[in-house]
Formats: structure tokens, C-alpha cells, sequence
């Protein structure tokens, strides 16, 4: 009998110590700053996510879109975020300068973890072992930018493909 009493206080306590649901685990804080901009050639794509989901998309050819993300959305980025190891990434550029070449920027806050890198000069051209960072990168900028339909996807975006089906 004693046996069944502390087994059952030992499931009771397990249980309590669990979320009631997925939806109920905490949403982690993400904040998002990223800029496509050839000034140059007249053209800049931003994406701007503040605490809270707020998010906003602005593409030039089309009026800015906000929207709040949802929870789930918010987990998803996050997670990608993680799987990515976007933290470890280097946060110089990937490969050689281009002079008076497009800008791109993604700064990223997780929490209390804030990283910056810089994908302007991502391309066909980097070494192997560069391909490889810049692809998580790139898959990161990918998942963001999927989160808006309403406007043309960034620039870079049939070349940022390309990339990610290199090995």
C-alpha cells in the first residue's frame, strides 16, 4: 500500500512539473533586424521582429506588412535558430568584399543571446568550409523570409537557393 501511495505522489509530482500543453511551454523573446540594401541599384528589403512576435516587412516595390507571429511561428524560427547553431557562426563576411556591392545584415536576439552576421558577399564563390557557414546562415534568413507572402522575396533569394543545394 505504502508502495502505491509514493508511486502515485511521484507520478502526481512529475505531471505538476510538466507543461499542460506545447502552447504552454514558454515562448523564448526574439528580436530580428535584417537588411537586403544595394543602395546602388536602388533597392532594400528589411525585416524588423521585436519582443512579442511584432514584425514587420518592408520590400520596396510593395507598401511595408506587419503582422504579429504567432507563438508556434516564434518557437519555429527559434528552433531553426538553434538547429543552425546560429550563435557559433563567425560574424565577419563570408568571402572577399565586393566594392559598392549589396549590403546584408541579420542580427538576431534569442532571449538574452544576441549574434550579427554579415551575409553580403555570400555566393558561389566561397571555399567549402565558408559554403558550409554561410549555408546555415542563409537557412535562418530563408525561414525568416518565408515568414511574409505578401511582397517579391529578397533579391539574393534564387541564388541563396542555388547555394543551399551545393554540398
Amino acid at each position: 500500500m505504502r508502495s502505491a501511495t509514493l508511486a502515485t505522489c511521484v507520478l502526481l509530482l512529475s505531471a505538476a512539473a510538466l507543461p499542460a500543453s506545447p502552447s504552454a511551454a514558454k515562448v523564448p523573446r526574439l528580436a530580428v533586424s535584417a537588411l537586403d540594401a544595394d543602395l546602388m541599384r536602388g533597392w532594400m528589403w528589411s525585416l524588423d521582429i521585436q519582443g512579442g512576435g511584432r514584425a514587420r516587412i518592408g520590400c520596396g516595390e510593395a507598401e511595408d506588412a506587419e503582422r504579429r507571429l504567432s507563438d508556434e511561428e516564434v518557437r519555429g524560427i527559434v528552433d531553426i535558430i538553434q538547429r543552425e547553431a546560429f550563435f557559433q557562426l563567425p560574424s565577419d563576411a563570408f568571402g572577399p568584399p565586393v566594392i559598392d556591392g549589396p549590403m546584408r545584415i541579420l542580427r538576431v536576439t534569442v532571449d538574452a543571446q544576441t549574434h550579427e552576421v554579415d551575409l553580403s558577399h555570400v555566393g558561389p564563390h566561397l571555399s567549402p568550409a565558408d559554403r558550409r557557414l554561410a549555408k546555415r546562415a542563409l537557412r535562418v534568413w530563408v525561414a525568416l523570409e518565408d515568414l511574409f507572402t505578401q511582397c517579391r522575396r529578397g533579391k539574393h533569394r534564387d541564388a541563396d537557393d542555388a547555394l543551399l543545394q551545393t554540398r
